[in-house]
């Protein structure tokens, strides 16, 4: 009533309003709105069901009749949006994902709160809706739990309450329960009180998981009990990933903790140093913190214990049974002794108490008091949630807040669904959905079965136990019964402790604590099979639970899309049947498999079908972890998604089958959809699956989903399952290997066993008993006397191989079953070649480039300090990168453990860096061996031969005293020698790396062998001695204990055996040595005299060597006077060791050890390099010696390949080039290969070594640059651009040229192949301005300069150069392509952004200053105008990299300005050939440097330049005064009072130096040249008029006569035109012929400009603010004077044009400002005010739409109907008013108000009245002075450097502009334009430009002077580039150096690097050089 009431009421101020009756038109309007409606429905019906054209052919035949469709609602609306979703411009057979979705993808919007929208969201947001409608609408359901589920939902809602609570509920629980957040309280925080355990425990009272996580879940292997669940807890960035690199995300992350602590607090003194601390511990921990992929793969590290036994199967120092204990008596539950306990993540724990222990209490408190008050953020009053929403706008990619509605109905919906789910069944649920889901379930589990019965890859036994499981599987549909139920106590009982108030905070607490406690409660309950589980049926999923082998569908699940009764079949089973397929593929998946019908996790399934699942699981793993997510450039985790991987593809599979046995039975039931009767419903059922799919995210949204998500990314949902399905490639006539259709799919992966059968390898089994001792039972090979079928005769023979064994012609190979690693067991007898042949021909391993084998590292090993982390990660990166196969032990204790971890990490966080790791083993000592297909756990002969009477405990059952192995190896060659718990393998694995390391030819090089010695014991001292003697190079990693540190001391101890000059050859002690306990020999025969030389020789060192010996090999730390190794007694060590010590201390065998300190500067790859260098080129010179024919350079070019790919630049000076240009052989293949891997170090070290790059991309025999005929075959640059620009190079993603530079019509893909493509490639990232760098030959490139200008550089052109003869040297030609390929391959690195390779090509360029002024513009041109620098780290390092070369090219110049400053300045203007004739301020003033533009040296230069003849130094007042004189003279009196430049007249040449047609300021001739009085008087009065600075005050003089004419003109003579006599007066003639010169004038700036395209005249003119008036100037002047004209008398239309030239008069005195612009003094602070007028836009913006929202707003209220709807009247009543209360005039408005005061429009439009003047008149007006000053602040400190840059443009313009003034300049106007059209004319028909034309450059008459101004710059600038060369740019340096630059003070102090005594030492060398120069230039000069 209320509203009808306001309604119905009369207007306020209206008098007389008549009511008209509009019903009888409203009828009339709604009618036809009706009609067209229908109208337009029809017709949109019509276009649907139009056929379009679709790019593939289907199997489906001609459309079927019209009574084939269903035309039922339901089909029209799924026709409707299918039609919507699909893009039939795409094949569906290339992408089926974008042809079912491409064009929902093209229209869907990713809702802001989100940063995801797909389906299933689309799905949330209407029942988020009808949720919402149940909690707030009345409801006649009394159940108590939906009353406190309502209750929950009101006070959620009630933001009013919780910003009245605000914090403190929260805080007290922090203050009083926690001990208080230590951030907040600064030094106050009392750290002594602090317990980690009663924290934990606290915390875990609210349900919270930091750190640790223990829970109650149901037993694995008892799925009838619960048992105790002890794992990790969770990351507040989820992923490790995440902390791994500084990002985004990582600063939005510190700062969520700093927003959020400083919300709390007013005390900010410690935030920003605790918030870094809680993030370095956390990033800490993050390090141990096991992925979701991680967890699948090492799902067989979990540990199944006690609560007594706890503490042994978790030794640390946190106590876990103390915690657990505590734990659950907030549950009040007390644990017993016998409780079971599952522990995950062990590492995880073990490491991270560790970290713990040492982490300081304070940090730990902020952590963990952090975690908690992160996880309430988004329950706390809006500034704290503010702060969380500003850290999901970066991790999710979240623009705004969720509705509070949803965020409130979710969050009730999340912790009481099932109370929800009681109205909503009632309400939105349709049963019969119920029933028709059961018979899909039905109908799909029976085509599952099917698919179990015909499976080929699983036994019988298996399979049957397979589809009992299938049987089995019980189906949750809809909702539990007692949801819906009358009978409410269930519901009650689950709920009965869900009881809230008024208070939201409260009810979270509440919350949280009554979910604990149920959580620690449940672990004395019975498993309930048949329970339907934690989710509500108010949740949009799916599940299937492996403990009680159930799947579960939620009512919220089945419904469009994926589920109507009404629906086709086809939709249904594409839909929600693929979606129960999935589910039950679930339990068949990696995870699903391990558990069995009943739920209890054991091995149910025979090794054989193990072994098959996971040769198909592995191909989806490799097949997944290829797919890419091109939105984010990165690759899927095949590792991490397999299992719902698998789910996908035989959900699909499944869902189809049974969906064709259903059309079977039920033929012609299916009807098409209208529209899409040209599909098949075969078609339509893959059409409707990928449209459930189809999804649109945001950048962050999509990382955070590949890094956390077990599913992959929705597209590969769709294009992963149909790739491998062949019923797809049928229904839409797909050819397997088009598009998405795979050749290999993954049903039937690839075997070896038929390339096996030829292999002949064997096995070996101990068959004779031969006991070590005559009373033992057991057998040398480790088995009982029983075991073996013969008893040795004599108990004393030693046990041998080949009399104790017999070989078993068996071939066992196949695949990991953990994580299908290739393995091959063979007799250690094997001919290692046999294994090569494996490794190479069958597994097709790459062929490595380093084989690596790494020994020692004990059981107990570890590395100490940062080794752990740092070393062996820079070490598997090493060995993923080169290309290096690993070989180790297999162990999986030690080194090799840590290894194998460091692999997991690298392969889980680098998925497409593959890391080779091979393990050879002896196959008898592998305990695990049950973890490979095909190898079953040993049984004794007896039992092979049906023997049962025996114990079976006798068994060696597991293997005790095997070794388990690291199971993150590839490969693994098992070793075959008959025994059992013996590792030995002798030599085997060295031989084996000898042979894979031959090469089939002699001229090869082998591959490299190193091995690494960590610690180590007897065994790792018989490795390397065996190296060693194979000529394998040792590195022994220092510091790492045993006998690498003995080795260490030893080697340094003994350095005097080098002094032996005759001691060359090594003392060998035994020549067929092999080392094996079970070996044929006994202890090693040796050569005894050799022994005794060898022991002689060291005869001093034994004493002490044997007693260190010793303790080494007991692992009795020296160091820290501790045993190692964990044994009573010492062992004793064999006589042998010492003696292979002995051996490999030997002067010529020691060579080859190398020592590897961490800590030292040498990495790891150069001392691997060194040492193979050590070996491999002692050995190539002996070859050398025997072969004289041989080149050992090819070898060292192999090295040097080796050297360049692992970046060793020392070792590759020192022991590879030595500096000598012979010892490389293919010269362009090495450069080439270190230019294409950007090993910047390497090029500029080729460069000094003399490397002729000219000849390496130009023909070294017919140079280019030589006078020649014109080849049409031979082109200058063919072989640059194909080497260099090759299409994989510029089309890969990552070149950020690729979305600015287009060569076809392909948007995808560019291709360069021509000079013309890399001339608009430049043109286009430099400017127009830039004339042609590439030419295909020299004639093209002579013809086209010689255009122009003259050919001055280097070669002097001749008259006849038509017939393309040039005069030159071959020494010319060779320096200039030298000079032309190190600018070419400058451009390139720039282009590819190779920066580091371009500061080396700099350092060897002559023109620095232009290059690095050339790479700012490119840079500058890349982060505006590209795609991929719009944010992130590109943006960041292009800034830095565009700052470096900005201050190059400002240090360049400091050097060359403090060597000669006038040589200097000419640097700044001198035309640049090398660079397309550019200068450097030219190009300064295009990169927008304006430090570059503010150097002394530049504004000297334009100071020269804009005095020109006249003296530079005029400030002077009787200077000002003679030059006005001489302006007020015409110059007449000029030569008297003015001062010009002066020359020497003993120095005066005989020719100009500098051309006349550009700058030629202090060229002496063009100074004074002539010699009467007379001419040089007419001289200088005609150079007065030239100077720019007279020129400008003509202009000036000029502009502001106009100005006042034109202002007298309108005020006072402009009257209108009458018919009987004309108005027009002379003053306005004289203005109209004014602003037409000054047109003209304007047009001759325009096409005068550098820019040589019409788009880049354009640009160049328009990019002033002051052209812009100008332009805007004219175009009201005319359009005013046409007005004017055609206006007859004094009417509206001479009005407007009265109106139009007084606005133009405005921006003609507006325009004046360039002026002032002009002088040092009044021009900064006029930038200052121009970069404010941004703040004023915004402003202006601001207070218009607030005017206008007023305005608006009030109208409609308080004066309604109060005036007419035309512009005039709007602006009249609703925006004049509203502007003039800006200045608080209030008596219109408020009198309107007045008159009806007590009306409630009127009280409404007061209030919003107030609150108008508050906002405009004091916070926004207020918030306006506070950014100008702030503005006007930041604007003055550089103000100085914008005013200067800003000069160029001035001093350009002036440049060209005419003498005198009007008319007199309009006639050279005028003459100048005719000039360029005619030379235009020219141009376009002759093909001949202008050799004269003005530039604004200086050019050199003789090309001497421009080379000197080259060598100039070159020596000047020598030092300093050389050094930049391989410094390593700092972003420090570079911004200090940037801020110093800014602030004006002197740059000489401000380049720290340029100070350094190495350039201060030359800089007199080099002054001394120029010094010489300048002589002999001004001796050419003079001669001439």
């Amino acid at each position: 009533m209320q509203n009808e009431s306001i309604n119905t009421r009369s207007p306020l101020l209206l008098a007389d309003r008549h009511p008209r009756n509009y019903n009888r038109w409203l009828l009339l309007l709604i009618l036809l709105l009706l009609i067209s409606s229908i109208t337009l429905g029809i017709l949109f019906g019509l276009e649907k069901s139009k056929t379009t054209p679709t790019p593939v052919s289907t199997t489906t035949t001609a459309p079927p009749p019209a009574v084939d469709l269903c035309l039922t609602p339901y089909c029209v609306k799924a026709a409707d949006y299918l039609l919507d979703s699909i893009d039939e411009t795409v094949n569906p057979c290339e992408d089926f994902y974008h042809f079912a979705c491409g064009s929902w993808l093209k229209t869907a919007r990713i809702p802001e709160e989100s940063g995801v929208q797909n389906m299933f969201n689309l799905l949330d947001i209407e029942l988020d809706g009808n949720l919402i409608d149940l909690l707030t609408s009345n409801t006649t359901d009394t159940t108590a739990a939906v009353a406190h589920a309502r209750t929950l939902y009101a006070s959620c809602i009630n933001e009013a309450q919780i910003e009245h609570e605000g914090v403190a509920a929260v805080m007290d629980i922090v203050n009083y329960e926690f001990g208080g957040w230590p951030i907040l309280h600064g030094t106050a925080w009392n750290e002594t009180t602090f317990n980690l355990t009663d924290l934990l425990l606290q915390l875990r009272k609210y349900d919270d998981a930091i750190i640790f996580s223990v829970t109650t879940a149901t037993n694995q292997e008892n799925s009838s009990v619960y048992d105790i669940e002890l794992a990790q807890g969770s990351l507040g960035l989820q992923e490790t990933e995440y902390y791994n690199n500084e990002t985004a995300i990582t600063e939005a992350y510190r700062q969520f903790i700093r927003d959020l602590a400083a919300a709390l607090s007013n005390d900010t003194s410690a935030i920003t140093n605790d918030a870094r601390d809680m993030f370095l511990f956390e990033k800490d921990i993050a390090q141990y913190h096991w992925s979701a992929g991680e967890q699948i793969l090492r799902d067989n590290e979990t540990v199944r214990t006690t609560v007594a036994d706890l503490s042994k199967a978790l030794p640390s120092s946190f106590d876990f049974t103390n915690y657990i204990t505590e734990a659950y008596l907030i549950g009040n539950v007390t644990l017993l002794p016998t409780d079971l306990v599952t522990v995950s993540e062990v590492a995880y724990l073990l490491n991270v108490s560790t970290v713990l222990h040492k982490t300081p209490p304070r940090i730990l408190q902020n952590y963990l008091v952090w975690r908690f008050l992160m996880n309430r953020a988004i329950h706390m009053p809006q500034h704290i949630r503010s702060t969380r929403q500003q850290f999901d706008r970066v991790f999710k990619g979240t623009s705004a807040e969720p509705a509070r509605s949803t965020v409130c109905t979710d969050y009730v919906n999340n912790n009481m669904g099932f109370a929800v789910s009681r109205l909503y069944v009632k309400k939105y649920f349709d049963d019969d959905a119920r029933n028709q889901s059961k018979d899909l379930i039905k109908n799909i589990r029976a085509a599952m079965i099917t698919m179990l019965e015909n499976a080929t890859w699983m036994d019988a036994d298996s399979k049957a136990k397979a589809v009992d499981k299938a049987q089995a599987i019980y189906e949750n549909i809809g909702y539990p019964d007692y949801v819906a139920s009358d009978n409410t106590t269930q519901l009650e009982k689950m709920y009965a402790e869900y009881v809230f108030n008024s208070s939201f905070i409260d009810n979270v607490l509440q919350m949280q604590r009554v979910k604990a406690q149920e959580d620690f409660r449940t672990l004395r309950e019975t498993v309930d099979h048949r329970a339907w589980g934690d989710l509500p049926p108010t949740i949009v999923n799916a599940f299937y639970e492996p403990s009680t082998n159930a799947i579960s569908f939620p009512a919220a699940i089945l419904q469009m899309p994926y589920f109507n009764k009404l629906a086709p079949k086809y939709l249904n089973y594409g839909g929600i049947g693929m979606v129960i397929g999935h589910e039950i593929t679930h339990g068949f998946d990696d995870d699903g498999r391990q558990y069995d019908k009943n739920g209890n996790r054991h091995p149910w399934w025979t090794n054989t079908t193990i072994e098959q699942f996971n040769q198909r699981k592995q191909c989806i793993i490799e097949q997944y972890s290829n797919y890419t997510v091109e939105q984010i450039h990165k690759n899927l985790n095949g590792d991490q998604t397999q299992g719902e991987n698998i789910a996908d593809n035989g959900g699909i599979k499944s869902s189809f089958y049974a969906y064709q046995a259903w059309a079977k039975e039920n033929p012609n039931v299916d009807r098409r959809l209208p529209g899409l009767n040209k599909y098949s419903q075969e078609q339509m059922f893959f059409i409707g699956y990928a449209h459930g799919w189809c999804a649109k995210f945001t950048d962050a949204y999509a990382l955070n989903r590949v890094l956390t998500d077990v599913h992959s990314i929705p597209q590969f949902r769709v294009l992963g399952p149909l790739s491998n399905f062949v019923e797809f490639d049928r229904v839409f006539n797909c050819t397997p290997g088009q598009g998405n259709s795979r050749v290999k799919k993954c049903a039937n992966p690839a075997q070896y066993d038929e390339a096996f059968k030829a292999v002949p390898i064997n096995c070996r089994r101990c068959v004779m008993f031969s006991p070590d001792h005559s009373d033992e039972q057991f057998c040398h090979c480790n088995r009982m006397r029983r075991d073996h079928p013969i008893i040795s005769s004599n108990p004393h023979q030693p046990w041998r191989i080949d009399t104790h064994t017999e070989r078993i012609f068996t071939k066992e190979q196949g695949v990991s079953l953990v994580n299908g690693a290739l393995y091959v067991r063979c007799d250690i007898e094997t001919d290692p070649t046999i294994i090569k042949g494996i490794l190479l021909d069958i597994w097709h391993m790459p062929i490595p480039a380093l084989l690596m084998q790494i020994t020692g590292g004990h059981k107990y090993f570890k590395l100490r300090g940062n080794m752990q982390v740092a070393f062996l990660d820079d070490l598997v990166r090493f060995i993923s990168k080169s290309n290096t196969w690993l070989f180790t032990n297999a162990a999986n204790v030690g080194i090799v453990h840590l290894i194998g971890q460091t692999i997991r990490k690298r392969r889980l966080t680098k998925p497409l860096h593959k890391t080779v790791a091979i393990g050879v083993c002896n196959y008898g000592f592998v305990k695990n061996i049950g973890d490979f297909q095909r190898l079953e756990v040993e049984k004794s002969f007896e039992e092979a031969m049906g023997t049962e009477d025996r114990d079976l405990n006798d068994l060696n059952q597991g293997r005790s005293g095997g070794q388990r192995l690291e199971m993150n190896h590839t490969h693994f060659i098992f070793l075959d020698d008959g025994t059992i718990r013996r590792f030995e393998t002798g030599d085997y694995r060295t031989r084996l790396a000898k042979t894979i390391a031959s090469r089939q030819t002699t001229q090869e090089l082998p591959i490299p062998i190193v091995t690494v010695l960590f610690e180590g014991g007897e065994d790792s001292v018989r490795s390397i001695y065996n190296d060693l003697r194979r000529n394998i190079p040792v590195i022994i990693i220092n510091n790492t204990g045993r006998i690498a540190d003995f080795f260490v001391r030893w080697l340094a101890r003994t350095q005097e055996m080098d002094l032996d000059a005759n001691w060359t050859v090594p003392l060998d002690i035994d020549r067929e040595i092999f080392v094996q306990q079970n070996s044929t020999c006994s202890p090693l025969s040796t050569d005894e005299s050799n022994r005794h030389r060898l022991s002689k020789k060291f005869e001093k060192y034994l004493s002490a060597m044997t007693d260190e010996l010793v303790q080494a090999v007991n692992g009795i730390d020296r160091d820290r006077s501790i045993k190692v190794i964990k044994t009573d007694t010492l062992k004793k060590i064999n006589p042998d060791i010492l003696l292979m010590v002995l051996y490999c201390l030997q002067p010529t065998v020691r060579a080859k050890i190398s020592i590897f300190n961490v800590n030292k500067g040498e990495t790891l790859p150069d001392t691997i390099l060194r040492s193979i260098c050590k070996s491999v080129v002692i050995k190539a010179h002996q070859n050398l010696r025997l072969n004289k024919t041989e080149r050992p350079v090819a070898y060292l070019d192999y090295l040097l390949e080796l050297a360049i790919d692992w970046d060793c630049i020392n070792t590759a000076r020192e022991l590879i080039v030595q500096d000598l240009l012979d010892n490389i052989y293919n010269k362009k293949a090495i450069f080439l290969r270190a230019l294409t891997k950007q090993r910047h170090r390497f090029i500029h070290y080729f460069i000094h070594l003399g490397f002729k790059i000219d000849e390496i991309f130009f023909h070294p025999k017919s140079n280019p640059f030589a006078a020649r005929e014109h080849s049409k075959t031979n082109k200058r640059y063919d072989e640059f651009i194909s080497l260099l620009y090759t299409n994989e190079a510029i089309n890969r993603e990552d070149w950020m040229l690729r979305n600015i530079f287009k060569t076809t019509n392909d948007k995808n893909r560019r291709i360069i192949s021509s000079t013309d493509d890399l001339n608009k490639l430049f043109q286009k990232v430099i400017g127009s301005y830039v004339k042609s760098l590439y030419y295909d030959s020299q004639i093209e490139e002579q013809e086209d300069r010689m255009g122009v200008k003259r050919f001055t550089n280097i070669i002097s052109p001749a008259h006849d150069i038509e017939q393309g003869q040039l005069i030159g040297t071959d020494a010319s030609y060779k320096q200039l392509a030298r000079d032309y390929i190190i600018r070419d391959l400058f451009l390139w690195s720039i282009v590819m952004n190779h920066m580091e390779l371009a500061k080396v090509f700099l350092a060897h360029m002559k023109d620095r200053i232009c290059g690095a002024l050339i790479a700012t513009e490119i840079l500058s041109h890349l982060r505006d105008n590209s795609s991929d620098a719009v944010y992130g780290d590109k943006k960041v390092r292009l800034t830095l990299w565009i700052n470096y070369f900005e201050q190059y090219a400002i240090d360049c110049m400091d050097l060359c300005f403090q060597n000669d400053p006038n040589m200097a300045q000419l640097l700044t203007v001198q035309r640049v050939e090398m660079f397309g004739d550019v200068t450097c301020l030219q190009v300064a003033d295009d990169a927008n440097s304006k430090r570059f533009a503010s150097h002394p040296c530049c504004r000297q230069a334009e100071n020269s330049i804009w005095y020109d003849k006249l003296h530079s130094d005029q400030f002077h007042l009787r200077y000002y005064i003679g030059q006005l004189i001489g302006t007020w003279t015409l110059g007449l009196l000029a030569p008297i009072f003015t001062r010009f430049r002066t020359i020497n007249p003993t120095q005066l040449p005989t020719e100009p130096t500098l051309q006349s047609y550009g700058i030629n300021y202090c060229d002496p001739y063009a100074i004074n040249h002539f010699e009467g009085k007379f001419m040089q008087t007419i001289y200088q009065i005609w150079k007065f008029h030239q100077s720019l600075h007279i020129k400008f005050t003509y202009h000036h003089v000029q502009y502001i006569t106009f100005l006042f004419l034109f202002s007298y003109v309108l005020l006072f003579h402009f009257d209108p035109l009458l018919d009987d006599h004309s108005t027009i007066h002379s003053t306005e003639m004289l203005v109209i012929a004014a602003v037409t010169c000054m047109l003209i004038e304007e047009i001759r700036i325009f096409f005068k400009q550098d820019s040589l395209s019409f788009r880049g005249k354009c640009y160049s003119y328009f990019r002033y603010f002051f052209k812009q008036l100008c332009v805007i100037s004219f175009v009201l002047f005319y359009i005013g004077l046409i007005l004017r004209f055609a206006a007859v008398g004094d009417s509206a239309t001479f009005q407007t044009a009265r109106i139009i030239m007084g606005y133009d008069l405005w921006l003609w005195w507006m325009r004046s400002l360039q002026f002032i612009i002009v002088n040092p003094y009044l021009g900064p602070h006029l930038v200052s005010i121009g970069k404010m007028l941004k703040n004023l836009s915004f402003f202006a913006i601001l207070i218009a739409i607030v005017m206008t929202a007023y305005g608006v707003a009030s109208r409609s209220m308080a004066f309604y109907g109060t005036f007419a709807f035309n512009g005039r009247e709007i602006l009249r009543s609703v925006l004049y008013p509203v502007y003039y209360l800006l200045y608080t005039n209030l008596s219109g408005e408020l009198s309107g108000l007045d008159e009806a005061a007590d009306v409630i429009t009127s009280i409404a439009t007061h209030v919003l009245l107030a609150f108008h003047m508050l906002l405009i008149n004091v916070l926004l007006v207020n918030l306006l002075i506070a950014m100008f000053n702030k503005s006007f602040q930041d604007v003055q400190s550089i103000q100085s450097d914008i005013w200067n840059y800003q000069q160029y443009a001035v001093v350009r313009e002036y440049f060209d502009r005419p003498s005198l003034f009007l008319p007199f300049s309009t006639i050279f106007d005028i003459i100048a334009i005719v000039k360029m059209l005619y030379h235009w004319y020219l141009r376009v028909r002759y093909n001949y430009a202008n050799p004269l034309q003005r530039v604004f450059k200086v050019i050199a008459v003789r090309p001497e002077l421009e080379l000197a101004w080259q060598e100039f710059e070159s020596a000047s600038t020598y030092a300093y580039a050389q050094c930049e060369a391989l410094v390593k740019v700092n972003q420090t340096i570079i911004n200090k150096n940037s801020t110093l630059q800014e602030s004006g003070e002197d740059r000489s102090a401000n380049n720290v690097r340029k100070n350094s005594d190495t350039i201060i030492q030359l800089r007199n060398e080099f002054r001394a050089a120029i010094r010489d120069l300048r002589n002999d230039i001004q001796l050419i000069v003079k001669q001439k």
